[in-house]
């Protein structure tokens, strides 16, 4: 991870001189990437292990269900990014003992993380956009 971030901090210099690297995504390039569109604070995924999210400010509700004939353990993150695609808030589960048996449903409230763009970025000499940070997808990567 830290190479990751090293990798963009030394390059982002760069894209400073150039016009805002900053480019608004559509529906369909969000679609295409795997990121969900968040609608009245609500996303369906129905992927055969969530079935809803439901974002509040500091929490987020997972609504698991388990549609495989076998249970498993949750191991993912959840991110929240805005309209640039730029991560605004995460959330975490990594279940040890717990499981979603085959053909349950289960409530579960995470606690949302902010994402420090900003303070990342500082160093590049870029400057978010003004109307960044208000979350509007979803991407769930299962680990």
């Amino acid at each position: 991870m830290i190479h990751k971030i090293t990798a963009i901090l030394l390059f982002m210099p760069f894209l400073a001189l150039a016009d805002s690297p900053f480019k608004e995504i559509d529906e369909l390039t969000a679609a295409k990437r795997g990121l969900h569109l968040i609608v009245d604070d609500e996303v369906d995924l129905n992927d055969g292990k969530i079935k809803r999210l439901t974002i509040g400010t500091r929490n987020l509700t997972i609504q698991f269900k388990n549609t495989s004939s076998v249970s498993y353990k949750p191991n993912l993150k959840i991110i929240l990014v805005d309209r640039y695609g730029i991560p605004v808030k995460y959330a975490s589960e990594y279940w040890i003992v717990n499981t979603i048996d085959a053909g349950e449903v289960k409530l579960h409230e995470s606690t949302l993380s902010p994402e420090d763009m900003a303070t990342l970025l500082r160093p590049t000499g870029l400057k978010l956009p003004q109307d960044a940070g208000q979350v509007k997808y979803v991407y769930v990567h299962y680990r």
